[in-house]
């Protein structure tokens, strides 16, 4: 069995190849990802191609492992990525093909056992809504829908799906301390007043000067961390992106004694990533030269449409909940204090066994 140690390169080199090909197309809105879902997708993607095809799919990914060596990654990480006290994870990840394709039986339980996806068939004529179902009864009614009227044509060979609900409850893993109002600055520099979440406690922490941001890392729970980078002026996004593969590399923390603030956000996300993992240099699949016969009980030409992911992410105090009680800061706690002030753009990322779960930025929390 391949160690997670091992994992962490590849994790984090997709991660920032990911958010970076996204910049592409987003301008100064928020958005997240999930990296452990799409790997999973394009990793049995991966597993039902040949040849030059399945090469391009393990670099696109910055795969450095063996396929079984993915499949154990994979198989072992899901078991930890269920909903707990301080958050909830809900993932739907399909792989769709036309009717009129025989699917391999041992494909399908690949697919099943090792992916934690399903593959299936999609009837045209039913469309949409039937996709829609299905993603709104595995994330529990969480995400209603993922394919508008135009996302997927009826004559789409294979279309991927991937939907992500991640809830994070900031009292939970960080004790409640305060509510306060404060002012975010957005992208477009517009001074937003929102509510924030705070609190003082012993973390990992880390000021980078090369990269003028601080990190800082909280434990969640499970294994669970989540590690965000704040630049160090209130503009400072765009700049701190053009080095993005430097920033998901894991500084050298040290416990510190930090106040934090971070504001109360909700976002939702869709893009379809056909274009992003072209970029990445995933080609072939994506056309008549794609070798996919993995995936079927007779050789015939197959490729991807579409490459459909849409993420909720939530993070929140959760402060309806009854037997949420606040507590005095610890004021001995640590001989060193910092402030980790969230008060404008910034980027960040939830990490399990060093394989990143979510990441993404937020640039307005309203």
């Amino acid at each position: 069995m391949v160690t997670f140690g091992k994992t962490v390169n590849f994790s984090f080199a997709f991660t920032g190849n990911l958010y970076r090909e996204l910049l592409r197309y987003v301008r100064d809105e928020n958005f997240g990802y999930s990296p452990v879902a799409l790997e999973s997708l394009l990793g049995l993607a991966r597993a039902g191609s040949v040849e030059e095809t399945a090469q391009e799919i393990k670099t696109a990914l910055s795969f450095p492992l063996n396929p079984k060596e993915i499949e154990s990654v994979i198989k072992n990480i899901y078991p930890l990525l269920k909903s707990g006290k301080s958050f909830q994870f809900l993932a739907a990840n399909r792989i769709y093909l036309q009717t009129h394709y025989s699917i391999r039986k041992d494909f399908k339980t690949l697919a099943e056992t090792s992916y934690n996806i399903e593959v299936q068939h999609y009837d045209a004529k039913k469309g949409r809504q039937t996709v829609n179902d299905w993603v709104k009864n595995a994330t529990k009614g969480k995400i209603e829908a993922v394919l508008d009227d135009t996302d997927v044509e009826t004559s789409a060979k294979c279309f991927l799906i991937s939907a992500v609900y991640f809830k994070l409850n900031f009292w939970k893993f960080a004790q409640k301390e305060a509510l306060s109002r404060r002012v975010f600055t957005s992208m477009a520099q517009k001074p937003l007043e929102v509510e924030f979440m705070e609190k003082t406690g012993l973390y990992n922490y880390y000021e980078s000067p090369e990269l003028k941001a601080t990190y800082l890392e909280i434990p969640i729970e499970n294994n669970f961390d989540l590690v965000m980078i704040l630049p160090n002026g209130k503009d400072g996004l765009s700049a701190l992106e053009t080095t993005i593969n430097d920033v998901f590399v894991e500084p050298k923390f040290s416990q510190t004694r930090v106040t934090v603030a971070v504001p109360k956000l909700n976002f939702e996300f869709k893009h379809d990533l056909k274009k992003v993992f072209q970029h990445l240099g995933m080609t072939r699949a994506f056309t008549n030269d794609a070798n996919m016969n993995g995936f079927l009980a007779e050789a015939r030409v197959l490729y991807i449409n579409h490459v459909i992911h849409k993420s909720l992410f939530y993070f929140t105090d959760d402060s309806t909940e009854q037997g949420i009680k606040a507590t005095a800061p610890n004021k001995r706690v640590g001989s060193t204090s910092k402030t980790f002030i969230a008060d404008h753009p910034f980027i960040f990322y939830v990490k399990s066994k060093n394989v990143i779960v979510y990441a993404g930025r937020v640039t307005d929390p309203t």
